[in-house]
């Protein structure tokens, strides 16, 4: 079974988050540039939540034996209402932000120990965590991970 990025998070956030769908709290998009679509739906979020993001960004590596791994790019994005101007509001909301991305990233890497939803042992070798500040009146923190797996090709004789 391959890894789903979009089905993973969202049974994490139906988890974490207690989404559902009377309770909005997960969305998809295609690209980090989608975002400015997902307005309207953000729109009906009234506390926080979670965007499960799919670039298609990869990379291909010969590895020093000739075995070829490919390495698939993934994010997320942790979200939060906070209230403007209110300091004391937004270190708190920062905060809640920071733990949740841990929390969730924690529970990929458990995934990937353990061999779970399609997460090889030790495909997830990185982490990175970005802060995207204000995000339509919400705190947003973005996690990037990278989870590689083996890469095998053949090529139509024509073609050569």
């Amino acid at each position: 079974m391959a890894y789903n990025h979009y089905i993973v998070l969202e049974e994490i956030a139906t988890k974490v988050l207690e989404h559902s769908e009377e309770n909005k709290r997960f969305f998809k998009a295609s690209g980090l540039s989608e975002i400015e679509e997902l307005t309207s739906q953000l729109s009906s979020v009234t506390d926080y939540g979670m965007i499960a993001s799919d670039d298609d960004d990869f990379s291909k590596d010969t590895g020093k034996a000739r075995d070829i791994f490919k390495t698939n790019e993934y994010s997320f994005v942790v979200f939060k209402k906070y209230e403007d101007g209110n300091m004391e509001n937004l270190f708190q909301v920062k905060q809640w932000c920071k733990n949740m991305v841990n929390t969730v990233s924690d529970i990929l890497d458990h995934y990937c120990r353990k061999h779970e939803h399609g997460i090889r042992p030790l495909s997830i070798q990185k982490f990175k965590f970005y802060s995207l500040g204000n995000l339509y009146g919400f705190w947003a923190i973005q996690c990037v991970f990278f989870v590689t797996e083996p890469y095998s090709y053949t090529i139509n004789q024509n073609y050569l």
